[in-house]
């Protein structure tokens, strides 16, 4: 079968037996997700960088 360029298929094991298989695969994958999270904040706390900085550059001195 061959796909169209930018089409996504969807294909799934033949040998998948195990019906509890995907919800553990998407727990660890949202565990995953979670600790990235954690440690991108922790990045960008520790660089100084304000997520949302709603002061103007009149009020702080900068140009």
């Amino acid at each position: 079968m061959v796909d169209e360029p930018g089409k996504l298929t969807l294909i799934s094991a033949s040998n998948d037996n195990d019906p509890g298989a995907e919800a553990r695969v998407e727990a660890m994958v949202m565990e995953i997700a979670r600790i990235l999270g954690r440690q991108i904040a922790r990045d960008v706390f520790r660089s100084g960088q304000a997520a949302n900085d709603n002061t103007s550059s009149q009020e702080t001195g900068e140009d």
